[in-house]
């Protein structure tokens, strides 16, 4: 179990690094962008971390479609003797390590974009702080969080195979489509399902956060245990 463990991590360490250029990147990016902005518009007075704020995107987004590389992973592991829960316990902790370096990166993405600004910039102010990103309460559900919903995706997309590719592809299409015109559009809309929809909102706003843990909890679990299920009964195609 130990070998097979740290090969999964050797595996996908090129991948890794790679993600990690890329967070880098286009966090040099974003930082670029509110630079230029400063030397352009001497009536800006305040800076965000947009360089961070992209690359948290990007590691949403990679983490996410993580699950694309879960079947065949599944596939090569189980022809080469691997046993199932073998494979789900190596593939889980492999998950988990990414998640955890990627958000270390991050987190020194945020700290050296701050000293940039705060060097080239003295007289701007910090417009906003990007706290939660060590606030336990975030992290800790956040980094395991995402890690199991790539793995849920995963193993449906491995169980019914392009169906759940092309469902999962119109959800996402839809989303950055529709929903970015229904929120600049929503002042304009009016009439009975336009109160409905602010009156719903207005409701899940005044939901506990104790309540918001145990949905979020629960939610995990379920996830979990149809990872396992599918996991254990997927056809080896």
């Amino acid at each position: 179990m130990d070998k097979q463990l740290i090969g999964s991590i050797q595996m996908h360490m090129k991948n890794m690094l790679s993600s990690f250029a890329l967070f880098v990147g286009v966090a040099c990016f974003g930082t670029l962008i509110m630079s230029i902005v400063f030397w352009t518009d001497e009536t800006e007075t305040s800076w965000i971390c947009v360089g961070t704020l992209i690359a948290l995107v990007v590691m949403i987004f990679f983490a996410v479609l993580n699950f694309l590389s879960y079947h065949q992973e599944f596939m090569l592991a189980l022809s080469m003797g691997q046993t199932r829960r073998d494979f789900l316990i190596t593939y889980a902790l492999c998950q988990m390590f990414w998640m955890i370096a990627s958000y270390v990166v991050i987190l020194l993405i945020n700290q050296m974009e701050q000293m940039y600004y705060t060097s080239m910039f003295p007289d701007k102010e910090q417009a906003i702080v990007f706290s939660f990103l060590t606030d336990w309460k975030f992290v800790t559900p956040f980094i395991p969080g995402m890690a199991v919903l790539s793995m849920f995706l995963g193993s449906l997309y491995s169980r019914f195979g392009r169906k759940f590719g092309v469902v999962i592809y119109f959800i996402w299409i839809g989303a950055c489509i529709l929903l970015p015109r229904f929120i600049n559009h929503w002042d304009e809309y009016t009439g009975p399902l336009h109160e409905e929809i602010g009156t719903f909102t207005a409701w899940i706003f005044m939901i506990p956060p104790v309540a918001w843990t145990v949905l979020a909890l629960a939610t995990v679990l379920i996830m979990a245990a149809t990872i396992i299920h599918l996991g254990m009964r997927q056809m080896v195609r």
